[in-house]
C-alpha cells in the first residue's frame, strides 16, 4: 500500500498504522495518490476505522479506499477554468486601467490650462478609487491559483516579517514550516492581521499551531471586539463589508483553498476572534 503526497511529493503515515495508533478513525489528506507496482499513479481517498474490543482494546483495523479519478479530473478543470478566468480578469483590468488614466490625465490638463472646478478634483479621487478597485479584484481572481511549483515556507519569518506592519503585539510560538506559495501565504497572514488591526481594534494577537493527520492547523487569535452572531457565517462571502471592500477575509479563504485547506473562524462579541486554517506542512 504504497502512497505519496501530490503537494509534498513525501509519503505520509499509513493511515491503517495511523489508525492502530490513535485508536481512532483517521483519513488521507486530500491529493493522495496510490502507487500500483507497476508505477500507474491514482488519486484516492480513504478511511481507516480500528477494531475495538469490548474493553476498548484494538484489535485491528479496516481501510477502505476509492478511486478519487474523477472527482480528481473535475477538481483539474476548475483550475483550469479559474486560469482563464484570472487571464480574462487581468486583460479586462489593463484596459480599464488604461482609460482610467487617460480620464485622470484629462482633469490635470485642464488644471494647467487654468480651468479651476471642484469636479476636477472629483474626477481624480475617483480614479483612484478605480484603480484600488480593479487591483482588488485581481487579487482576488488570482487567490484561488497557485503559480508555480510549491516552496518549503517557514511560517516563523512569515509571521515576523508582516507582523513588522502593525501597531499590535503579535506573539507566536514556535511554528512549523509548511509548503505552498510563499507571497500568498504572506498575503494571507497580512489579511487575517489588518482585520484585527483594522475591524477588531485588537491590542493583542496570538499565532499557534498544532498537527492534525497530513495537515497543520495554524489559529490567528485577536483580543479586540469580535465579530457580532448576525455577521459571523457571512465574514467570508464575496462583498460582505462593515467599513470596507468586503474582499480581504474572503481572498484569505480562496488563499487556504488555493493550498487544499480549509478555513473556519469563531468570535465571542467584546472578547475577541480566532481565525482557524489548515495548510499542508512539510514533513
Amino acid at each position: 500500500f504504497d502512497i505519496v503526497s501530490e503537494v509534498t511529493g513525501r509519503r505520509p503515515e499509513n493511515p491503517a498504522a495511523r489508525a492502530l495508533r490513535k485508536g481512532t478513525v483517521v483519513g488521507l489528506a486530500n491529493h493522495t495518490i496510490l502507487m500500483a507496482r507497476d508505477g500507474s499513479k491514482t488519486p484516492i481517498e480513504d478511511s481507516a476505522s480500528p477494531i475495538l474490543g469490548h474493553e476498548g482494546a484494538v484489535h485491528g483495523v479496516v481501510l477502505v479506499f476509492r478511486d478519487a479519478s474523477e472527482k480528481r479530473e473535475s477538481f483539474l478543470r476548475l483550475e483550469r477554468q479559474k486560469e482563464e478566468l484570472s487571464a480574462f480578469a487581468h486583460t479586462v483590468a489593463h484596459e480599464m486601467k488604461s482609460h482610467i488614466t487617460v480620464i485622470d490625465g484629462y482633469a490635470d490638463i485642464l488644471r494647467v490650462e487654468g480651468i479651476t472646478s471642484p469636479y476636477l478634483d472629483s474626477i481624480n479621487e475617483r480614479a483612484g478609487k478605480m484603480r484600488s478597485y480593479i487591483t482588488t479584484q485581481l487579487q482576488l481572481a488570482d487567490a484561488g491559483l497557485l503559480i508555480g511549483e510549491s516552496a518549503e515556507i517557514d511560517l516563523n519569518r512569515v509571521v515576523e516579517s508582516v507582523s513588522k506592519q502593525y501597531d499590535m503585539v503579535i506573539e507566536h510560538e514556535t511554528l512549523p514550516r509548511i509548503r505552498g506559495e510563499l507571497q500568498k501565504i504572506s498575503q494571507l497572514f497580512n489579511i487575517l492581521l489588518d482585520n484585527a488591526h483594522r475591524h477588531g481594534n485588537a491590542d493583542k494577537v496570538a499565532i499557534t499551531a498544532r498537527y492534525e493527520g497530513e495537515s497543520c492547523v495554524v489559529c490567528v487569535t485577536d483580543d479586540g471586539k469580535g465579530i457580532p452572531d448576525k455577521h459571523i457565517d457571512s465574514v467570508f462571502d464575496l462583498g460582505f463589508s462593515t467599513g470596507s471592500t468586503g474582499f480581504g477575509l474572503a481572498i484569505a479563504k480562496k488563499v487556504v483553498e488555493a493550498h487544499g485547506g480549509s478555513i473556519r473562524v469563531s468570535s465571542k462579541p467584546g472578547e475577541g476572534t480566532t481565525f482557524e486554517f489548515s495548510l499542508p506542512y512539510e514533513q
